[in-house]
């Protein structure tokens, strides 16, 4: 009898070490998707395309939308989607905090799958996406 009991501990024990495991991963993959929600509607439409993001204060938000403005001009056909969104807004907030944003403006360049490029300095931000963009250009 006490051979009998010992071995269905040992798999009372192996069965909750599974259910364990497979409680964890679950969470862990419900958090990657949590993730992806947040970006999915920032992402590029396509392949050969980007996406523009600049995280601003609400008291810069007019200068931020300008150089948005001007980074799209610079390259028309290259952004499918662009935007300034306030730090203090909800989805702001969401993309802040998943990114671990701690200093604005940040500047996020976006392909169909994820971020590529965060920068809070606007010069090499434009050099390093100048750079990608171009070379998305010659692969065309």
């Amino acid at each position: 009898m006490r051979v009998q009991t010992g071995q269905s501990l040992r798999i009372f024990k192996v069965g909750l070490v599974i259910v364990l495991l497979m409680i964890i991963s679950g969470l862990l993959g419900s958090n990657d998707r949590r993730d992806q929600d947040v970006l999915n509607p920032y992402l590029a439409q396509d392949k050969n395309a980007f996406s523009l993001l600049i995280l601003a204060e609400e008291s810069d938000y007019m200068n931020q939308t300008n150089i948005l403005n001007e980074m799209i001009g610079a390259y028309p056909g290259y952004f499918s989607q662009a935007g300034v969104l306030t730090t203090d807004s909800g989805e702001g907030k969401k993309i802040r905090d998943e990114l671990d944003v701690r200093q604005v403006p940040a500047y996020l360049l976006l392909d169909h799958v994820q971020v590529i490029l965060v920068d809070h300095d606007l010069a090499a931000f434009r050099s390093d996406s100048a750079q990608m963009i171009e070379e998305r250009r010659l692969s065309r």
